[in-house]
């Protein structure tokens, strides 16, 4: 086995914790880290602005073996369908790290890196201004405090704020945990997001950079493999919406309480969801928003105090 190459940053998770991905099936979990669906919520503007955890699954078969051709009918379980499936399952991804092939912005008192290569299309870079734009105005505490933000926001390490003054990267302290990213702005499912620096090797003892947020592809389709590349956006791939996603429970989003309840709309969200209309859906509420997730079209949108009482 090759010598790990631990990212800048980050940490090596505790050794019982392994990812291995299999050369032509699938993504097989050690060590029983906790794998929870992880929602991309929007802000009052719309733009992609806080993960919310969704559903858990067991990690306790070891290894936990997850679909990564996209195919399974038990994601994220795997279930064979790899063998029937057609899909690349070649590994192409290089083992070099991912600072090697970033390009690096400067601003005042912060320098951003990007790795293109990485994007998984989550898109928090965006909110209030774009990360890039706000790194070079870094000089004013608030726009340094959201380049910060939206660079550890990208859950595939992407992008990483550094510090000018230290030289140091700023990372969030992450527990070496799994989440399946659900994109409802977009109406798609996105990548397995690997926290808290869990290694990842191929079968035949490849190892890649240990870093502190990686997505790898669930879909099948990425050409960076075995790392999400943002493919599944343009392939419209879903998991299934399962009743705990619809009803009941509690979202819990950067430490503030949300509620969700199952009701029954009064209207279809988009018109491919007329044929099952009415459709069921979740609400989430703050203190500042209102939005519903269909459960049919995935789609997100915001909603008038008026209307969310008058539908419940």
């Amino acid at each position: 086995m090759e010598k790990e190459k631990v990212q800048r940053g980050s940490r090596r998770a505790d050794s019982g914790f392994r990812i291995t991905v299999s050369s032509k099936g699938p993504v097989l979990i050690f060590g029983r880290p906790p794998l929870a669906q992880q929602f991309i919520m929007p802000n009052d503007r719309g733009e992609s602005w806080e993960f919310a955890e969704g559903e858990h699954y067991s990690t306790d078969d070891q290894p936990t073996a997850l679909c990564r051709c996209g195919a399974s009918k038990k994601k994220p379980y795997c279930d064979g369908s790899h063998v029937r499936a057609e899909w690349d399952p070649r590994l192409t991804a290089s083992s070099e790290g991912l600072l090697e092939g970033a390009e690096t912005f400067g601003g005042p008192e912060l320098k951003l890196t990007d790795n293109e290569n990485f994007c998984v299309f989550a898109r928090f870079c965006d909110a209030g201004g774009r990360v890039w734009n706000l790194v070079g105005i870094s000089d004013d505490a608030d726009a340094k405090t959201l380049a910060v933000r939206e660079a550890n926001m990208c859950p595939g390490g992407r992008l990483s704020a550094w510090e000018n003054r230290t030289g140091e990267p700023y990372e969030p302290d992450y527990a070496p945990s799994l989440g399946l990213i659900e994109d409802p702005g977009l109406g798609v499912s996105g990548g397995l997001w690997v926290r808290g620096g869990i290694p990842v090797q191929t079968q035949e003892g490849m190892a890649y950079e240990i870093r502190n947020r990686v997505v790898l592809c669930r879909c099948g389709a990425s050409k960076n493999k075995p790392f999400c590349d943002g493919s599944h956006a343009a392939v419209k791939f879903r998991e299934t919406v399962t009743e705990t996603m619809v009803f009941g429970g509690t979202l819990r989003m950067s430490g503030r309480r949300y509620d969700r309840g199952g009701i029954t709309s009064s209207r279809p969200c988009r018109m491919i969801c007329e044929p099952a209309w009415p459709c069921y859906l979740f609400i989430v509420t703050s203190s500042s928003s209102l939005f519903r997730v269909c459960s049919m079209c995935f789609i997100i949108s915001s909603m008038a105090s008026t209307e969310f009482m008058s539908a419940r």
